[in-house]
């Protein structure tokens, strides 16, 4: 039971962050409408197992981060850098001539894996969750316990992008406007997290 509720919150949790529109389902709704369903699954699969190592990571290092908050402000200044440099790149390449892509289950997967690694914020939410869970007695550090979390992290965030990978898919639309339109998305809501991120930074050095 006590595994249970763990993978039960620790999923809820995940499905919950990564439903909102953002980088990763929108490159998935992106993806399945360009060049079909199951290549915007490869690119969830991939992103799923970042995740997975993430959330693994995070689990085992949560306590050591969050009792050394410069460590989070290292972070952030990273994921700041990060998240202005793709809302250059997704508003540049929704401005520019589309070309028709070639597909490769190969190239989705990898990509998955690329924004997955790129989207630092995913290391100081799952180890604030983690330490939230610990702190409720849900959760502890036991080998087996961080795997249930881990697993639970990956198979939320999965559920949700397969969402978007086979929603976008079964819809019939112009898939050129969309992806201008789904690439200005992505540039707004990368330039939102810069926001997002330097205000959380200002707060913390106040």
């Amino acid at each position: 039971m006590h595994y249970i509720t763990l993978f039960a919150l620790t999923f809820l949790a995940a499905a919950v962050a990564t439903l909102p529109p953002g980088l990763l389902n929108m490159n998935a709704a992106k993806i399945s409408v360009e060049r079909g369903k199951k290549y915007g699954i490869y690119f969830s699969i991939a992103c799923s197992l970042v995740i997975f190592a993430e959330a693994l990571g995070a689990a085992v290092f949560s306590k050591f981060l969050f009792e050394h908050p410069e460590t989070i402000n290292h972070i952030l200044i990273g994921a700041l850098l990060i998240f202005l440099v793709l809302f250059f790149y997704f508003w540049k390449k929704s401005n520019r001539n589309l070309t028709e892509l070639v597909p490769s289950s190969s190239n989705s997967f990898l990509k998955g894996v690329s924004l997955a690694l790129l989207n630092v914020l995913t290391i100081p939410f799952y180890a604030g969750l983690h330490a939230a869970l610990r702190s409720s007695k849900i959760a502890r550090l036991a080998t087996s316990e961080t795997f249930v979390f881990a697993a639970a992290a990956l198979s939320g965030t999965f559920v949700i992008l397969y969402g978007y990978a086979y929603g976008f898919a079964k819809i019939s639309f112009d898939e050129q406007r969309f992806e201008k339109r789904s690439n200005r998305i992505i540039a707004g809501l990368m330039l939102l997290l810069v926001v997002i991120t330097f205000i959380r930074l200002w707060m913390n050095y106040e």
